[in-house]
């Protein structure tokens, strides 16, 4: 992306932040995946005791719900991964505002290192002023991205979600419909549901399908790490992608 001065061009590498927001989504699942391994080994529990004290000051210990800590720690993994979404459209809403001259240079830059340290700075401000700002709510900045239907409602659904964890103690008001997109394996045009699969004739094809995970209204919200691989799959394979786009074809206006 280029952002310019009357006299000086400067090209932003805009993948480099689109890099970053899925290399920490995948990090929010490798922590999900090391706590789950680590939870099958036999010392866990005794690494894992809590400290606890008596009103004499004395201490003791007591044991987790090991039992609720998967699920627990699934639904803060797919809390986490979508804060990191919602962080990454602040910075691009960011982008755009200074890709569309609304900010002032108050001296005159000649030289491109000069200016691009210059954007640096501007940019961390911004994003600070669109993530605090409250003139827009998550999903007035999803649709202020004017992304193609799906990401829209894709994006919509895990703010639904996130925020049912977050405020209404993992209980929907309404049902939630989680949309996303999956890999799927067809033999001779037919979904492989289990595997291994073992496939003696015809044709083994791979193909991208969307997908769909309803939370129903008044039930306690159990994410699976499934449906978190399939959110992170959407997230690489198609609405970080459309996001770049949206952000690229915005008509650019100098700075002035």
């Amino acid at each position: 992306m280029t952002l310019s001065t009357h006299n000086t061009n400067v090209t932003m590498d805009i993948d480099h932040l689109k890099n970053n927001f899925l290399y920490k989504v995948n990090s929010h699942y490798a922590a999900l995946k090391v706590f789950l391994t680590n939870l099958e080994t036999k010392d866990f529990t005794e690494k894992v005791k809590m400290p606890r004290y008596s009103s004499r000051v004395s201490l003791s210990f007591v044991d987790l719900d090991l039992p609720k800590l998967p699920q627990q720690e699934c639904n803060k993994c797919f809390r986490n991964i979508v804060q990191t979404t919602m962080d990454f459209l602040d910075t691009m809403i960011a982008l755009i505002n200074i890709q569309e001259g609304k900010i002032k240079i108050t001296k005159t830059y000649t030289k491109p290192e000069d200016f691009f340290n210059f954007l640096n700075e501007e940019l961390k401000e911004e994003i600070q002023r669109v993530s605090r700002g409250r003139a827009l709510s998550y999903k007035a900045k999803v649709k202020l991205m004017n992304l193609d239907k799906f990401s829209t409602e894709a994006l919509n659904s895990y703010i639904d979600l996130r925020h049912c964890l977050e405020h209404n103690k993992e209980i929907p008001e309404n049902d939630v419909k989680l949309k996303f997109k999956q890999s799927i394996m067809l033999a001779n045009g037919q979904k492989i549901k289990k595997m291994p699969f073992i496939a003696t004739t015809g044709v083994i094809q791979c193909r991208i399908a969307k997908g769909q995970k309803t939370f129903k209204a008044d039930a306690k919200v159990e994410i699976s790490e499934q449906i978190i691989e399939s959110v992170i799959f959407t997230l690489h394979a198609h609405i970080a992608l459309k996001i770049i786009e949206s952000v690229c074809s915005r008509k650019r206006k100098n700075i002035t």
